[in-house]
């Protein structure tokens, strides 16, 4: 029987244990754990494979290690920026089979290390080993303040959806190794109260969309004219590749609608900002669909799984 990642984290959450320590447990961006009345802790952990995240050496265009290591550690800063938190350390274990040498270890590393330093993020340990095939996971551990912290499930009907900069063409354009985390976006906005509902779209936005919705018990309807889609060779890409693609490593997130006009006039950044849709009351029966009344909810079924899509795709 094929594996449906969604349903079997959701079948294996209740079965975690917990204490009131645990604020936010497994199923957001990050773990947050309580460490005093201001101040959570934020886990998260991410792993880079081969031929999944990445096209090996054997491949006939082999990623960068050097790139190949900066996205393992921005992929872990990313879910941090969900959460409106600060990156400080992780943990960094690499398995890999016998045709890979030293020089690429020491590349792969390099770019772990070049972006860490970037954020001020310290590497505190971790763990080397041989295996048949590449992988490496690293845990990120940050902090944030409790009155301040984003999570899906805050979105609230009538809420506005926005998001940052376009969607869609991250493997023909090398976005997926590139990107930067929207780390100070997503702070800016935590701290002028814009929002306490961010996620970050990494497995296609329509995707990461329906988990907002699941997450605060809402649906979405969304103006397809808005969404802001990649270039790829000067041509803006089709909405399918703007909702499905993935690895786009941007915010969707939710602000009230009174709050509109403020943020559009105070917005301090150049990453572009852009009013894609409103959340709505729940419709069980189509979570997400547009404002000509289509239902997308179909396109759920085609978003990234790792479980259903091709190794030799390069993807989330």
């Amino acid at each position: 029987m094929k594996i449906d990642e969604d349903k079997f984290l959701k079948s294996l959450f209740p079965q975690l244990t917990k204490d009131d320590s645990i604020i936010i447990p497994p199923g957001d961006d990050c773990a947050a754990i309580k460490l005093s009345d201001d101040s959570l802790l934020l886990v998260t952990v991410d792993q880079l494979s081969e031929e999944i995240h990445y096209y090996s050496k054997d491949s006939l265009n082999p990623t960068c290690p050097k790139k190949a290591g900066r996205k393992l550690l921005a992929r872990n800063i990313s879910d941090i920026a969900a959460m409106a938190g600060k990156p400080l350390y992780a943990l960094l274990a690499i398995s890999m089979r016998s045709e890979y040498d030293q020089e690429w270890l020491i590349e792969f590393t390099a770019g772990v290390l070049d972006l860490a330093r970037n954020y001020n993020i310290h590497i505190i340990g971790g763990d080397l080993a041989a295996a048949k095939a590449n992988n490496a996971s690293l845990t990120l551990i940050g902090t944030v303040s409790s009155h301040q912290v984003c999570r899906r499930d805050q979105a609230n009907e009538g809420d506005l959806i926005f998001v940052t900069g376009k969607f869609g063409g991250s493997l023909s354009t090398e976005k997926h190794l590139n990107f930067k985390p929207r780390l100070n976006e997503a702070l800016w906005l935590a701290e002028n109260d814009y929002t306490r509902a961010i996620i970050d779209v990494s497995d296609g936005l329509i995707q990461d969309l329906a988990r907002v919705c699941d997450a605060s018990s809402l649906s979405a309807i969304i103006n397809e004219e808005n969404v802001p889609r990649s270039n790829v060779d000067n041509v803006e890409l089709p909405l399918e590749n703007a909702y499905l693609d993935g690895e786009d490593y941007e915010l969707l997130f939710a602000v009230p609608a009174s709050m509109k006009d403020q943020l559009l006039d105070q917005w301090p950044i150049k990453v572009e900002l852009t009013e894609i849709g409103r959340f709505t009351k729940h419709v069980k029966e189509s979570p997400i669909s547009t404002t000509e009344g289509i239902d997308l909810s179909p396109l759920l079924k085609l978003g990234f799984d790792h479980f259903s899509r091709s190794i030799n795709s390069v993807a989330n």
